[in-house]
């Protein structure tokens, strides 16, 4: 359990009785992401939405944890603002580190993947 982490999967099973079963845990471990503007970005704020769930601002020191899925990444300039700067489907695996660069000279996400390490 860590506090900026949650997944939650429902399984049935049936026991019969005296009968012995073993249940894996069907959550997966999370995916790391990071949203960060390039170098070249005239600004470097930003705020990180997936699907609809506010993540919170850019920034080469935050880092997400999220369940494993395909998601909707948003980036917005501001906080208040309607339409998101960017719009970019996004596949995060267990296990993975991605970092989505992007700028606001730009419309484009680039999107680099690296395994975690220590998992």
């Amino acid at each position: 359990y860590e506090e900026d982490y949650s997944d939650a999967r429902r399984i049935e099973v049936t026991v019969e009785e005296d009968q012995e079963l073993r249940v894996p845990v069907p959550l997966r471990r999370p995916a790391l992401l990071r949203v960060q503007p390039t170098l070249s970005s005239p600004s470097d704020t930003g705020f990180v939405k997936l699907d609809s769930r506010m993540l919170g601002p850019t920034g080469l020191n935050r880092e997400y944890r999220v369940p494993p899925g395909r998601y909707t990444l948003r980036i917005f300039r501001d906080l208040g603002d309607d339409q998101p700067f960017l719009v970019e489907e996004l596949e995060l695996h267990p296990r993975e580190k991605v970092v989505a660069s992007f700028s606001y000279r730009r419309d484009d996400v680039i999107i680099n993947r690296s395994p975690i390490r220590n998992p």
